[in-house]
């Protein structure tokens, strides 16, 4: 017994195609929290109080967002507050947004400030020489 095995030209597939299919799914995160905001103000200043705290978000490249704070305002020691959010420190331009997704993500992190204001002529409350207390928590909300 010998066999003999027979052989053809070779195959070759021509024209081929191989569809790629790629879900993305947006996301947003806080890369770095905004700090304690310290508003310095002494009883019956002449000037409004301002203060700022930094803080970072990273979302999708091109994904729509929104951010907002809640509450906006409060009073600490007799003395009232709001806050808005901006793209620089003591921005008089509020980006906060609760019905529209106002802000695009870039893909990398990006900073934005808490901008605190307090009214001049306000007369706080205060026994002694100095007094300092912290607000009740505000929270920041990142939708997208």
């Amino acid at each position: 017994g010998s066999s003999t095995t027979a052989k053809g030209p070779p195959c070759r597939v021509v024209g081929g195609s191989l569809p790629v299919s790629i879900s993305v799914v947006s996301t947003c995160s806080i890369t770095s929290a905004p700090g304690t905001l310290n508003l310095g103000y002494s009883s019956f200043q002449a000037t409004a109080a301002a203060g700022n705290s930094p803080f970072a978000t990273r979302c999708s490249n091109g994904a729509p967002f929104r951010m907002s704070l809640s509450p906006t305002n409060g009073t600490v020691l007799g003395v009232a507050y709001s806050l808005r959010l901006g793209t620089t420190a003591g921005s008089a331009t509020n980006i906060s947004s609760t019905t529209t997704y106002n802000l695009s993500g870039t893909g990398s992190p990006v900073t934005y400030y808490v901008n605190a204001t307090a009214a001049q002529g306000q007369v706080g409350t205060c026994a002694s020489g100095t007094c300092q207390a912290s607000s009740a928590p505000h929270t920041l909300l990142i939708e997208y």
